[in-house]
């Protein structure tokens, strides 16, 4: 972006302040019309132990960009392991396309953008908001609501929310990143798949242009909103601007702040061009990529062989994990006659030192263990035809 460009954005940004005045008004007005109608027991942090059942999901957070249109009906695919959570922009299109998602999130005030965004029949549907939401809204809503608090709103406000619905809950810059932060923090998410969240657009110079969203226009693709070059995950040329580009780095830090949580991408966007902890796969890969997965959680769960493989296919595949067999094959050989032995057979031979070592000094050795990733090892070692897994 050069100085023009950024220029352009202050201008835009400062156009906008004067024409709507301070936020905190409009949010407060909206929070003022919609505290008669929360009640404490429908706050997301005293409902918690109702959503137990989807404790420890994968979490599938699904935006509204073009990639949506290509992805929809790969998300009925999905079973009980996953839940989905959707920006108010992509639920209408869910709907359409035979999707319901198990929770719908809008953040939105301002009542136009709320309304066309959540123009549909919500009988069956459950909502999470905030305080400060568009009221007309809220009071069409006609499935389940769930409140959480925000509190960028007049002073005076504040208790009065803080009585009804506690403690703040960590919320992003916009609806799809709040929605991250709620997965992480409500449902206690270990796997997220993000889809239909590129925040970059192909170009802006076609005739007909390129749709922010996958099924409708958006102020983000008027003339007067600049945007700037980037490259996608793929390094595709591509263009951005300030707000999305703010949600990508935002994601990011999120990203690199948890240490024990899968991310996969499957939009290809510009989120993860600058973080090597997103896994880039199409939603085609990733579903039953994740299934296997609970799969095996599930078969650990009873079957001790099945959990003692995952554990050492994880320990082996860490590359920290470096067993000390040759230490104790070592010790064999110096308190022993080996030449005694014609055949050897070593069970649980983790990366094959010993069978290496006994064939090496012209024992016919054979080793057998159950982690699959060490295959590679063996291969190194050319005692592929003597080891085996079990």
């Amino acid at each position: 972006m050069n100085d023009d460009q950024w220029k352009g954005v202050i201008n835009f940004l400062n156009e906008k302040f004067d024409e709507n005045g301070l936020f905190r008004k409009a949010w407060s007005a909206q929070t003022e019309a919609n505290l008669p109608l929360i009640k404490k027991e429908d706050s997301l942090r005293s409902v918690t132990e109702q959503m137990l059942l989807d404790k420890e999901k994968a979490v599938v957070i699904v935006g509204a960009s073009p990639k949506l249109k290509e992805d929809v009906h790969k998300l009925k695919a999905l079973d009980e392991n996953f839940i989905i959570v959707c920006a108010n922009s992509a639920a209408k299109f869910l709907l359409d396309n035979g999707i319901k998602p198990d929770y719908v999130i809008s953040i939105d005030a301002d009542d136009v953008i709320a309304k066309r965004d959540l123009d549909f029949d919500s009988t069956g549907l459950t909502l999470i908001t905030s305080n400060a939401s568009s009221h007309d809204v809220i009071t069409k809503w006609k499935g389940k609501i769930l409140w959480t608090p925000y509190y960028g709103i007049d002073k005076e406000l504040r208790p009065k929310v803080r009585k009804l619905l506690g403690k703040v809950t960590p919320m992003g810059g916009n609806t799809f990143t709040s929605a991250v932060a709620l997965a992480y923090d409500v449902w206690d998410a270990r796997i997220l798949i993000f889809v239909a969240n590129e925040m970059c657009y192909d170009t802006i110079k076609t005739k007909s242009g390129t749709r922010y969203y996958a099924h409708k226009k958006s102020k983000w693709e008027q003339k007067h909103v600049h945007h700037f070059p980037v490259k996608d995950v793929l390094g595709r040329e591509r263009y951005t601007n300030i707000p999305l580009f703010q949600y990508k780095i935002w994601l990011e830090k999120f990203v690199n702040l948890v240490d024990n949580c899968i991310i996969i991408d499957t939009s290809f966007g510009i989120f993860g061009t600058d973080c090597p902890n997103i896994n880039h796969m199409d939603l085609e890969k990733a579903i039953p990529y994740v299934k296997d997965a609970f799969m095996m959680a599930k078969e650990a769960e009873t079957d001790w062989h099945q959990r003692e493989r995952i554990k050492y296919n994880v320990a082996y595949a860490s590359g920290t994990y470096w067993p000390q067999g040759w230490k104790r094959w070592k010790a064999v050989f110096k308190d022993r006659d080996m030449n005694q032995y014609k055949t050897v057979l070593d069970v649980g031979c983790g990366i094959g030192q010993g069978v290496a070592m006994c064939r090496n000094s012209g024992i016919e050795a054979y080793g057998i263990d159950i982690a699959d990733t060490l295959k590679n090892y063996w291969k190194q070692a050319n005692i592929t035809d003597f080891c085996q897994i079990v």
